[in-house]
């Protein structure tokens, strides 16, 4: 075997560490806000108020900007006048933690549906080839139900995780 054959699985067994350490990245959620991150207006936030309220919303104005933090709590429909009840003002000292949605939780999803598959998957094959047959030669095996089950459920859990925002961290009163 050449040295060339053993550099390009090397590369090869490299890459694929580099593509897990990245999805466990993805994975891992950051612990630090950034302090006072700029937030545009019509973004979806969810603020974590000092009465321990959680609130989630539409931004109707950029924050922090020049004071109070804005949003609408019902996102079907615009809260066009000043007294609609589901618009909300909180005063920055009121405010413990604002977090943005930004994508969703779809990676996590695929990686919990795919770690739910492979158990189902390699139960399913124990239980099929440790049933009584009486002709066993005939007997289809059961480990084609692993990569079934582990694609299946990645699949399932990819679309719940869509379904889910990802929040990020953009201002805390307190810094971590």
């Amino acid at each position: 075997m050449g040295r060339g054959a053993l550099s390009r699985g090397g590369a090869r067994h490299r890459l694929a560490a580099l593509g897990l350490l990245t999805l466990a990245a993805d994975l891992v959620p950051t612990t630090a806000p950034a302090q006072a991150t700029p937030v545009d207006s019509g973004r979806m936030v969810r603020v974590l108020a000092e009465d321990h309220r959680l609130l989630v919303g539409r931004l109707l104005a950029p924050w922090p900007g020049d004071g109070d933090l804005r949003l609408c709590r019902d996102v079907t429909v615009a809260c066009g006048s000043a007294q609609d009840p589901s618009r909300i003002r909180l005063d920055p000292a009121d405010i413990r933690t604002v977090q943005v949605a930004r994508g969703s939780q779809w990676r996590r999803g695929l990686a919990i549906g795919a770690g739910v598959g492979l158990l189902a998957g390699v139960a399913l094959a124990v239980l099929i080839d440790n049933t009584e047959c009486d002709d066993c030669a005939r007997q289809p095996a059961g480990w084609p139900a692993v990569p079934l089950g582990m694609v299946s459920f990645a699949l399932i859990g990819a679309g719940v995780g869509a379904a889910h925002p990802r929040w990020i961290d953009v201002w805390s009163a307190r810094p971590q």
